[in-house]
């Protein structure tokens, strides 16, 4: 029988803030009914989810949950995991590819972060400043982390495709825009309109700068363009993959002894 998810294994201080608030809530049952019934068939290959999820780990942890149900309740899929890395095996008529998952998270407190403020009194300055820095370096140092493991050298893995599937935690709001600066990160690109005005559009591709961090330090844009990211088949990306998923999920208060 799996272990529950929501029986602290860690003291109170340490639980992160989220599941404290999914794990004491009436409101958040379903929640946890939901999380509990992906996870229970869900193999554990590194004993160290339970406590990932309740402590430091909450987003990536509640990241696999999400991957693991889009895998395996989509009719798509057989997925496996039987190995600690990469995380998942994919399999769909015979074809087979192993997937890892990864998330950009807050980082510490006031590193990489534009100024709110700035919102409001220079928006494009602000908007700039995230397109092309804040969150390219943020989901960026998440995908060159995993390029330093080399899965692929790995004798279950050599010779297969493999998936880097990402998502966005480095704020803490529920709205995240990131597709856009993502793919401009990938690719080392974006799309801007070069018509003028009273002519048909016309879009051309323009090269974007490096990523420059508040300490001056250069970053290389472009992910496929990095040293070994040859061996990268795909990065997957999802701003689905959070609590908030699992609390939308249908749920039946008669069953539950919640209305007569």
């Amino acid at each position: 029988m799996a272990q529950d998810l929501f029986d602290p294994v860690a003291p109170e201080e340490d639980l992160h803030r989220s599941f404290k608030l999914i794990a004491t809530t009436l409101a958040h049952v379903p929640t946890r009914e939901t999380m509990q019934s992906v996870f229970d068939s869900m193999a554990e290959p590194d004993g160290n989810f339970v406590r990932d999820f309740q402590t430091t780990g909450f987003d990536a942890r509640v990241w696999e949950l999400y991957l693991w149900a889009w895998g395996t309740r989509s009719g798509l899929y057989e997925v496996y995991r039987p190995h600690d890395r990469p995380d998942f095996r994919f399999t769909h008529e015979l074809r087979t590819a192993w997937v890892e998952a990864c998330v950009a998270g807050e980082g510490p407190a006031g590193v990489l972060r534009p100024d709110r403020d700035a919102d409001e009194a220079k928006p494009f300055e602000y908007q700039r400043e995230r397109q092309y820095n804040f969150v390219p370096l943020r989901i960026g140092s998440a995908l060159v982390r995993k390029l330093q493991e080399e899965y692929w050298a790995l004798d279950w893995v050599e010779g297969l495709p493999l998936v880097l599937a990402v998502a966005d935690f480095h704020d803490p709001l529920p709205a995240r825009d990131t597709s856009g600066a993502l793919a401009s990160y990938l690719y080392g690109v974006t799309e801007e309109i070069v018509s003028k005005e009273g002519e048909p559009l016309r879009r051309a591709l323009k090269p974007i700068p490096d990523h420059r961090k508040p300490t001056g330090a250069i970053v290389p844009t472009g992910f496929f363009k990095q040293p070994e990211a040859e061996n990268i088949s795909a990065v997957l990306f999802s701003n689905a993959g959070t609590a908030p998923k699992f609390s939308r999920m249908g749920y039946d208060p008669v069953r539950h002894g919640f209305l007569r």
